[in-house]
């Protein structure tokens, strides 16, 4: 779309919208889809600081998280919405503002979230509006993004007005969004009346991003969540068990007890330790392999919440910093603390052994589980990598290989 064009659809929707006013939240204004937005809301910290944008009249996604306890900050075009928006929430700040010039500082904001608003933007600045919902988020923040389900673009009357509509089939958003840095939770259709919407939850997850205090409290504070509270209790028992042991947390960002796939390394690194590290097995470690994991998991589409990671030694073996291998004693422990584990993972249908020491469980888990598929895979160790380059799509095409697996399931 020429330029001229992309002004005179902005136009159009502002002027839509500023006529149509208070009439949309008595005629729209109460259709939602809360199952997506609550799958948002739940990996918010407590008092996040949100931004709605595409607010409208407040009602009922601003009014929705105000009411929960969040400072949410709304944006939208139509000066008319926001004044409407204004009277309805006094508990929130809103700005004009178009999605395509966001004016905020990086790492402004703990989510994001846009319902029914994206696709009355020209669809070749989605890519930039995704990089800008990107560039705002703190890392570790949510975005919750409702697109359409099919692609189309075209000016045409809604509610009386003249307005514009221009949106990508599913994928082509996805690819947009995962190419503004985004590690995608999940992409689905769901029909809402007679509408049928594609919605996206995405996560900013920096490499490393656990060498900050701030970030690793605020994974802390998440350990209690419902989805990683069995698991919490698990590390807790094993600790008991272990004294000195000093087994590291499952990571909530994760996804706990509702996960499909287990990931199994071999035994947690000087980065998992409370006193040295982040205290949790995570991809988001201040270490190399963390964020090899990370990348991985990324570009084979493996989305994180239907993962969780552990180590065939739940504890660290090393010697004077020094990494061990485990002895048969070491696994033959650490598979009883696993199958332990699995008895608390009831949606578990794929496990990957990650690295030789892994791999030791292998016939261990096919015996005691034939319902649930295992594959092997290359250690995700940037030491691995650089000596043997041809390990790196090789494992990139094992995490897609279970991706592709758990696919097929649904």
């Amino acid at each position: 779309m020429k330029k001229y064009l992309r002004n005179k659809a902005l136009e159009v929707v502002e002027s839509g919208y500023d006529r149509i006013g208070e009439r949309y939240t008595e005629e729209r204004g109460r259709i939602v889809n809360w199952r997506e937005v609550e799958a948002f809301t739940e990996q918010l910290p407590v008092h996040a600081r949100v931004l709605d944008a595409g607010s409208g009249t407040g009602i009922p996604i601003t009014e929705f998280l105000v009411k929960s306890g969040y400072d949410v900050v709304g944006i939208d075009i139509s000066k008319e919405m926001l004044s409407v928006a204004r009277k309805n929430i006094p508990g929130a700040t809103f700005h004009k503002m178009s999605m395509a010039e966001i004016d905020f500082p990086p790492d402004s904001f703990d989510g994001v979230i846009s319902c029914y608003a994206i696709i009355h933007n020209p669809r070749e600045t989605h890519a930039e509006i995704f990089k800008s919902f990107h560039r705002i988020l703190k890392p570790g923040g949510v975005m919750l993004v409702s697109v359409a389900s099919w692609a189309w673009e075209e000016f045409a009357d809604y509610m009386g007005e003249d307005m514009f509509w221009s949106h990508y089939e599913p994928d082509k958003t996805q690819s947009l969004i995962t190419d503004a840095g985004f590690e995608i939770e999940f992409g689905r259709d769901v029909e809402s009346g007679d509408e049928k919407h594609h919605w996206v939850l995405a996560c900013k997850y920096h490499p490393k991003s656990l060498k900050h205090k701030a970030e690793r409290e605020a994974r802390r504070q998440m350990l209690r969540q419902e989805h990683i509270l069995p698991l919490t209790d698990f590390v807790d028992e094993i600790n008991r068990e272990q004294p000195g042991k000093d087994v590291p947390y499952f990571d909530p960002l994760d996804g706990g007890i509702e996960a499909q796939c287990l990931f199994v390394l071999e035994s947690p690194g000087r980065m998992t330790k409370n006193n040295s590290g982040s205290g949790f097995i995570s991809r988001n470690n201040n270490d190399d392999t963390a964020k090899s994991f990370l990348e991985m998991n990324v570009e084979a589409g493996m989305p994180r919440k239907k993962t969780v990671t552990w180590n065939i030694v739940p504890w660290d073996i090393s010697s004077e910093g020094k990494k061990q291998d485990p002895s048969d004693t070491d696994i033959e422990i650490g598979l009883s603390y696993l199958y332990r584990l699995i008895d608390r993972l009831p949606n578990l249908r794929t496990i990957v052994l990650l690295g030789n020491q892994a791999k030791k469980a292998r016939h261990a888990l096919q015996a005691k589980y034939s319902d649930i598929e295992v594959f092997d895979c290359p250690h995700p160790s940037p030491q691995n990598i650089r000596t043997r380059p041809e390990m790196r799509p090789k494992i990139i095409d094992v995490l897609t290989q279970a991706r592709e697996f758990l696919d097929g399931l649904t």
